[in-house]
């Protein structure tokens, strides 16, 4: 058996069962059926198409048929080969390489209780949204920051620091950096479980435009609320306001 030509008329292959998956991506192709024979499948296929072949040639122990006017030949042969009989109903690839549908069971111990959210480390890398900036740090920025870079920032200012939005946040020294929009994580730690910020906010009780921020405090951690409107843009004169009631 030598050359493209003697396996251009092929249709037919029968595999072991379990290699099947090889044809995983062509289950939404019309024209290919599977017959199961213990532990062996057919597959057939329409003539001219050459995708089912080259996907099963590398296949351990397939064999090959073509259909000629007095049966199933193996390719180069002249006499007919009498085993492509399979007994079985043919089925869609699909069917053939797509697990069975399943029924749900629910535990006999009853619906799972709530899960406390925590957070875990998370090595991933992820863009600065927020920061926590001691006052005084933020006052020397502001001496020399352009009056666009500082607007640029909106903040909450609370005793000797600011809680600060934006999306490039200097690297003030003794800040603490958080990623997320609306809930706020600290950089370096993920919450669990992983859920979709909608989902956080909904499970923590956000019903309206709040900021929340997640501060590592043990085993759990603590949820500080912040209403949307204290945010706002900061101000070189604001910033120096603010410190002289401090001072």
């Amino acid at each position: 058996m030598n050359g493209k030509a003697t396996l251009e008329h092929v249709t037919c292959a029968r595999l072991p069962a379990e290699s099947l998956a090889v044809l995983a991506g062509l289950r939404r192709t019309e024209g290919i059926s599977v017959v199961l024979e213990g532990d062996r499948a057919w597959v057939f296929w329409e003539d001219g198409d050459d995708r089912v072949l080259r996907a099963v040639l590398p296949v351990e122990g397939v064999e090959l048929f073509e259909r000629r006017d007095d049966g199933w030949h193996r390719p180069g042969c002249r006499l007919p080969s009498f085993e492509v009989a399979p007994a079985g109903e043919p089925v869609p690839l699909a069917r053939a390489v797509t697990p069975a549908a399943f029924s749900a069971v629910v535990a006999e111990d009853g619906p799972a209780g709530p899960v406390p959210l925590r957070l875990a480390r998370d090595a991933r890398p992820r863009p600065t949204t927020a920061a926590v900036c001691p006052l005084a740090e933020l006052g020397r920025w502001a001496d020399s920051a352009p009056s666009a870079e500082i607007e640029a920032v909106r903040g909450a200012i609370r005793g000797g620091s600011a809680l600060l939005l934006g999306r490039s946040l200097p690297p003030w020294a003794g800040s603490e950096r958080y990623w997320g929009r609306r809930v706020l994580v600290p950089i370096g730690f993920e919450p669990r479980p992983s859920l979709p910020e909608s989902a956080l906010l909904e499970a923590l009780g956000a019903s309206g435009g709040e900021i929340l921020r997640l501060v590592p405090e043990g085993d759990r951690p603590a949820v500080e609320v912040i209403p949307a409107s204290a945010f706002r843009p900061l101000s070189r004169a604001g910033i120096r306001l603010a410190l002289g009631a401090r001072a």
